[in-house]
């Protein structure tokens, strides 16, 4: 690294061409600039086409070298994740859960905000990312109740995409839960394919993904980004 990085990162393994680095800086936590995330695709080792940079509590950054970019980047937050192409970002998303009421209408779960979780985890050919949201079911006011079950999304690290996975621990046993991601922006630079069987509607811009009467729902998506 060149002097403006040095002693930040260490690295902690590496599998199949994934390293993953933890910040070493003192507690302090910021955000790279643009050359200073060029410069870290300039020093990956040979081998390593994927940085995973480990900034937790509360964000996690895939840096992979790129044919058509200075370098692609996924920022993946408690809130959410970016993908940028370079310096311009190429799309914002964020997720969802919801289940089916009694009265026939779905109904929107809340983030239990100090319980989420973002870990990075070893996997048989890469990295995953996890991030685990529980959820209330219900909101009165400003009071919320009930147990609307937790949401695992597991982004699986690869060079030029992000494969996301979700489970939803379903705790109605009567009705069905569905799981959701919400594209906020997407440009030409990048596309999502919802590819599972348990894809069911598309509402605004919302995919959702819904198991039966009890049951969890799970699902698999794919973020790219396009090549020239």
């Amino acid at each position: 690294m060149d002097s403006r990085l040095i002693g930040l990162f260490v690295l902690v393994f590496v599998i199949s061409g994934v390293g993953v680095y933890e910040y070493d800086d003192g507690g302090i936590k910021t955000r790279l600039s643009h050359s200073q995330y060029k410069q870290v695709i300039i020093e990956l080792p040979e081998g390593v086409d994927v940085a995973v940079l480990d900034a937790t509590p509360g964000k996690v950054e895939i840096l992979s070298r790129s044919d058509r970019c200075d370098y692609d980047l996924f920022r993946i937050t408690l809130d959410g994740a970016t993908v940028k192409c370079g310096y311009y970002v190429s799309a914002e998303f964020d997720f969802q859960s919801r289940h089916l009421g009694q009265g026939g209408g779905w109904l929107g779960h809340f983030r239990k905000t100090t319980k989420r979780e973002l870990t990075v985890e070893k996997a048989s050919d890469g990295v995953n990312v996890i991030l685990s949201v529980p959820y209330y079911a219900y909101r009165s006011g400003i009071r919320y109740s009930g147990d609307g079950g937790t949401l695992k999304n597991v982004f699986k690290v690869s060079k030029d995409r992000v494969k996301i996975s979700q489970e939803h621990s379903n705790p109605f046993k009567t009705l069905p839960v569905c799981s959701g991601i919400r594209i906020n922006r997407l440009e030409e630079s990048a596309y999502f394919v919802p590819n599972d069987p348990s894809f069911s509607e598309r509402e605004n811009e919302t995919y959702w993904y819904c198991g039966g009467a009890g049951k969890r729902p799970r699902c698999c998506s794919k973020f790219f980004l396009r090549r020239s």
